[in-house]
């Protein structure tokens, strides 16, 4: 299943001067329709925020990761 982010995007030298490929990101929301996604990206980026970004993921439920160990098999 297709679900969206919004982050923001900085570089995590950008004060210092040092280019760098190196970004941290902050997840401002996860688990959203491209319409929610939106919606909040446009909010923030109305309030000041800056380099905000929508993210498109697989989303793949835990019950389908397959996580933990079968102990019939060990």
């Amino acid at each position: 299943m297709i679900k969206f982010r919004v982050v923001q995007k900085c570089n995590l030298h950008s004060l210092t001067g040092v280019t760098s490929r190196r970004t941290a990101a902050k997840i401002f929301a996860e688990g959203l329709t491209e319409e929610e996604a939106i919606y909040i990206k446009d909010n923030l980026v109305s309030s000041g925020e800056e380099d905000v970004h929508i993210e498109k993921y697989e989303y793949i439920s835990p019950e389908h990761r397959g996580l933990g160990r079968d102990p019939d098999l060990h």
